[in-house]
């Protein structure tokens, strides 16, 4: 058949090829349609808090550079990681809102007024909610697991000596953190529940801006400060507050009484020092960053591990979690760029 040929009966079937045609656009859109309806409706079903990671059975070395990484309990990853870390990205950049905050329509002042909160970014320190530091008076101790049940990455445990420092009584709040950053990015509300849902990047501007609103030099707390305080000055006590794992519903929200989900500050009794929910109700930021074998290097005096890895540390368990995650020497990272979406990890303040 010559090119006339082929053309003529193209022309006379032209109708059923433009009908065809004309399915093929239809089936087209109907299906990228579907595809972003079922996106849409991934991301309202997002809202769920995801659980801070705990470590599998065996865990993996952590490097200290960023291209081999440790399959373990949360890691703590982002090109940003090392900025935050050395105060290099700490930019004032309160108008870009977390995950949680795009998640849901912000509470107008009036409703936040009637929930008790502070309604809107303050502009003096006289007008936060107040908060306590508590003194810690610096000793040495025997940090990391002395009981030989603990994992890996407790061992060897080791002398330390850290010197006097401050703790904030509780985990920092909700209402603590709208009064400074002018937002409420947690998933379940509450002016005196722990704030959650928070990124390194913009947990370091909370530290700026309420070191400018105060004058003070508040900061996270190092694993070693932390784990000092958590058993009252260096005791061996396996949870804050108790070495008896029948005292622990005394001093804790853990996962057999808090429903999952986090608990107001100050409900349980405080360890030995005067600090509250240091094992359980949300996990807490370290200054450290996570290093699986840092325990084999680690320095005597203040020691604090500033080579960069791909995660952040965190301690105390939380009120998802088993008793054995809440012991005073278990240890685990996360990587930057979950935070936005982990429920159950908070902040506590040191000076």
């Amino acid at each position: 058949m010559d090119n006339n040929g082929i053309l003529e009966t193209l022309y006379g079937k032209r109708q059923a090829i433009v009908a065809a045609i004309f399915m093929t656009v239809l089936m087209v859109f109907v299906t990228v349609a579907a595809v972003a309806a079922d996106k849409a409706d991934q991301t309202k079903s997002g809202t769920a808090p995801a659980a801070a990671q705990t470590k599998p059975a065996v865990k993996q070395k952590v490097s200290t550079t960023p291209e081999t990484g440790k399959d373990a309990a949360g890691s703590k990853a982002a090109d940003d990681a090392a900025k935050t870390k050395d105060g290099a990205d700490t930019g004032d950049e309160g108008d870009v809102p977390s995950a949680a905050e795009e998640r849901r329509a912000p509470l107008t002042p009036e409703e936040l007024i009637r929930l008790g909160w502070i309604p809107a970014q303050v502009k003096d320190k006289s007008e936060l909610p107040p908060f306590k530091m508590i003194y810690i008076k610096g000793g040495c101790f025997e940090m990391g697991d002395w009981t030989g049940e603990g994992d890996e990455d407790e061992r060897p445990a080791h002398t330390v000596c850290v010197s006097n420092y401050y703790l904030s009584e509780t985990e920092v709040t909700q209402n603590l953190w709208l009064a400074v950053m002018g937002n409420a990015p947690s998933i379940y509300l509450g002016p005196e529940k722990p704030v959650t849902n928070v990124t390194p990047r913009r947990l370091r501007q909370f530290i700026k801006r309420l070191n400018k609103l105060t004058g003070g030099f508040y900061r996270l707390p190092t694993e070693a400060e932390w784990e000092y305080a958590a058993r009252d000055g260096g005791k061996k006590m396996r949870w804050a507050g108790s070495d008896n794992e029948e005292d622990l519903p005394d001093y804790a929200w853990f996962a057999d009484n808090s429903d999952g989900v986090p608990q107001d500050v100050k409900k349980k009794k405080p360890n030995g020092l005067g600090l509250y929910d240091m094992s359980g109700n949300v996990w807490e930021y370290m200054e450290d960053f996570f290093d699986f074998d840092y325990y084999e290097r680690s320095s005597k005096r203040d020691p604090l591990n500033m080579i960069y890895t791909t995660w952040f540390s965190m301690r105390g368990g939380s009120m998802m979690d088993n008793p054995n995650v809440l012991r005073t020497t278990y240890r685990l990272g996360i990587e930057p760029m979950r935070a936005a979406s982990v429920a159950n990890l908070g902040i506590r303040l040191a000076q």
